[in-house]
């Protein structure tokens, strides 16, 4: 059996979920008539490549595949929140420093509680067993044993061919040397993923240039932190509002707005919040905006915090710098797949979402002027086309530059 290291389930790769398994196809491959399929594709190059490719070969058992295509938010709207009319479906993840918890693909992928209307388990895969080694994992501690159950785990995955990774495609970001210096290459995200945003910590303008422009190939979503559910308007939002924890270039996990955290017990964690924080509005960050977030987080179950609101019981205040957290059951992976993903809002304009702005769910106010305390702050939108951020100069990784992307 093929043991994959941790590293290597959270790299980047591509899953294309059958929906009609091959019972179903080779009757159908053996009909007189073409079967057609309906598929989704995104639009990007390497899966409308891959889909070429494939669509010859299907063709040959006498499959034809009408394969639409369109952006990563259609993409979501049509597979993942409206009833599913496609037989196949191909979706391209990669590997974002939250991800790199084996946890993550593992369960919201594989595990039966993630496979309902609006679960990542799109091709509905369904192991009791696999379930149990995936619950358990999730209670253990010590990471010697866990990691043994995750060997397990993936064990019975690659005996049920449980899923099929059609490519693994490189990451090339190219950048101007003569107009940037100073870029911090990083595992898994390179250089200008805003994942693990390191180069636009530290990286420097050359000249006269003053304004680096970043192109992307995907649209921001939304500037609503609470709305982001895929990658790159995510990571954009994180430059904005600050997490608890981040990773480093290396990946290993360092304070950030958590000035440190500490294990009581197995359900009992505490945080010590970073002093001198600022909103981009000049309010203080206090401890109680650490506990409204999370019980806003709680109350509304936003898929995106989903980690935290399935693992947390209650958060309570302790002091003017610390807060405590009381867990439903053990969960080992609750610096890396909660303090690291969840950000600090702020109470004084939150607490009164979403009534005062009109809309039934906090999710449906779409694009607000993002008021975080992260390292740039949202200035603009430049005709509806390009997000302009700056520098926030009192956060203490703040380069000295403004930005677009």
């Amino acid at each position: 059996m093929k043991r994959y290291d941790f590293l290597k389930m959270a790299l980047a790769f591509t899953f294309t979920f059958a929906l009609v398994c091959a019972p179903v196809l080779l009757p159908m491959a053996q009909a007189k008539e073409p079967v057609v399929l309906k598929g989704w594709s995104l639009s990007w190059i390497e899966p409308v490549q891959i889909w070429r490719i494939l669509g010859e070969d299907l063709k040959k058992l006498g499959i034809e595949v009408k394969m639409r295509t369109g952006s990563i938010g259609e993409w979501v709207g049509d597979v993942i929140r409206k009833e599913n009319p496609y037989h196949l479906v191909t979706m391209t993840w990669t590997g974002s420093p939250e991800r790199i918890e084996p946890s993550y693909f593992m369960i919201e992928f594989f595990h039966s509680n993630r496979a309902v209307k609006g679960g990542r388990n799109y091709g509905n895969y369904i192991n009791p067993e696999y379930d149990k080694l995936m619950d358990a994992q999730l209670r253990e501690m010590n990471p010697e044993k866990r990691k043994q159950l995750f060997w397990k785990a993936q064990e019975i995955l690659y005996n049920d061919d449980a899923f099929l990774p059609i490519y693994y495609k490189d990451m090339v970001q190219a950048y101007n040397s003569d107009r940037i210096e100073g870029v911090v290459p990083t595992q898994g995200s390179c250089i200008g993923w805003p994942y693990n945003p390191w180069t636009y910590f530290k990286a420097r303008t050359k000249g006269k240039i003053k304004e680096p422009r970043v192109v992307n190939r995907k649209d921001l979503m939304s500037t609503n932190p609470f709305t982001a559910n895929e990658g790159q308007t995510m990571g954009w939002m994180r430059l904005l509002y600050d997490t608890y924890v981040k990773r480093d270039k290396d990946n290993k996990i360092i304070p950030w707005a958590a000035k440190s955290w500490k294990m009581l017990d197995y359900t009992t964690f505490d945080i010590v919040l970073r002093e001198g924080m600022e909103f981009h509005d000049g309010r203080p960050v206090t401890v109680e905006d650490v506990k409204f977030t999370f019980d806003f987080i709680m109350k509304w179950k936003f898929p995106m915090y989903a980690e935290a609101w399935r693992n947390i019981e209650s958060v309570e205040v302790r002091d003017n710098r610390s807060v405590r957290f009381h867990l439903k059951q053990p969960y080992a992976p609750f610096v890396a797949n909660v303090l690291l993903v969840s950000i600090v809002a702020p109470k004084h304009i939150w607490e009164n979402i979403p009534g005062s702005v009109g809309v039934k769910n906090p999710m449906d106010w779409p694009n607000p002027h993002p008021i975080g305390s992260g390292p740039y702050k949202f200035v603009e939108w430049r005709k509806k086309e390009y997000f302009h951020f700056r520098a926030n100069k009192e956060h203490f990784m703040a380069p000295n530059f403004e930005g677009t992307c």
